[in-house]
């Protein structure tokens, strides 16, 4: 038996995997047939590829209450998408308010930003259970708000963020809000009313109408497949089952973990308003030498470190080595997770 068939993969926060063989199944097929430029040429295979890419962007619109097609841009990720529309929307001069709880994807372009002079940058903080207050991001926005960008669920916690009552307040203040859904969608609902030859290649300009201002080039196609593939997966199993699954998963880990005295789990006394994300630390362990006994004797793939959330870390005390991150994921099992808290067991036993 070879180690990947024996890993219990518990860094669904990184991506998820193993990846449902129904959904690699449907991208090699389309893709085989399928695998040319979307609408760059004139015969019917480019054609029909290009309607594919359309339906795509409908499937997504309506998935999560878009207001049209032309408006689903292909990134390359989540990073690539935040920092798009972080450039895009940024005025020189202009004020942002973000929050302490973001994912590098988020603070180093606003970071940038703010050290060139161009904006000026407000962060609110999140309290001790991992949230952040919707009255601090308006008292932080000024007349000179361009947007305010926050994270959805956070990376690190899984918090979800009151970001119906933060959407409210944007609205009266005519401020655009960002989100990055980058853990949530796809598990929590989410509602977009709460963001050959070249096309005109005979312009020396790039085309201004959506999507086509967005996405230069060829588009990845095998990835769009995959991606119209996985949300029928998650339909077909439906949203709220997995949701329900995964929360199932991480409240027994979280049980289990915090019954083990030497471990310190952060910002989970309470798993409402939460993602199947769980941080924690093992007294007089390095959160590196952590990781490194789950996956070398145990077979246990997590994540090590700063999450790409160091001030996460500076707020929480753990800078600047960070905690481990166990997230299930929806091709996780109970035997999984018995078999995580039964590692986090032995390691501890070992260490006294």
């Amino acid at each position: 038996m070879d180690r990947q068939s024996r890993i219990i993969y518990l860094d669904n926060a990184a991506t998820s995997f193993p990846k449902p063989p129904e959904v690699l199944q449907e991208m090699l097929d389309t893709y085989s047939r399928l695998g040319v430029s979307p609408g760059r040429g004139s015969y019917d295979l480019a054609s029909q590829c290009e309607q594919l890419v359309h339906t795509v962007r409908q499937q997504i619109s309506d998935f999560f209450g878009g207001d049209g097609p032309e408006r689903v841009i292909f990134a390359y990720n989540s990073t690539d998408a935040l920092n798009t529309v972080i450039h895009g929307l940024m005025e020189p001069g202009c004020h942002v308010v973000s929050s302490r709880l973001e994912h590098n994807s988020v603070l180093r372009p606003l970071h940038y930003l703010r050290e060139h002079g161009l904006i000026l940058l407000d962060l609110v903080p999140f309290d001790g259970n991992g949230f952040i207050d919707p009255q601090d991001v308006a008292r932080a926005i000024e007349p000179s708000t361009r947007f305010v960008i926050l994270n959805h669920a956070s990376n690190v916690f899984g918090t979800i963020q009151p970001v119906s009552d933060v959407g409210r307040i944007c609205a009266e203040h005519e401020v655009p809000l960002v989100l990055d859904v980058s853990q949530s969608a796809g598990i929590v609902p989410i509602d977009m009313g709460v963001g050959g030859t070249g096309s005109e290649s005979w312009s020396m300009a790039q085309p201004q109408d959506y999507p086509r201002r967005l996405e230069a080039g060829t588009l990845n196609t095998l990835g769009i497949i995959g991606l119209s593939a996985g949300m029928r997966y998650i339909l077909q199993r439906d949203m709220a089952n997995i949701y329900r699954d995964e929360m199932s998963l991480a409240r027994t880990l979280r049980d289990g973990l915090a019954s083990i005295k030497g471990v310190r789990l952060y910002c989970a006394h309470t798993l409402e308003n939460h993602v199947a994300v769980l941080t924690c630390n093992v007294e007089d362990l390095d959160p590196e030498d952590f990781a490194a006994i789950l996956d070398g004797d145990f077979d246990i793939a997590t994540r090590a470190g700063l999450h790409c959330a160091p001030l996460v870390h500076k707020d929480l005390g753990t800078s600047p080595r960070g905690s481990v991150r166990f997230s299930p994921g929806p091709l996780n099992t109970g035997g999984d997770v018995s078999a995580a808290v039964e590692a986090v067991q032995a390691i501890v036993a070992n260490l006294k």
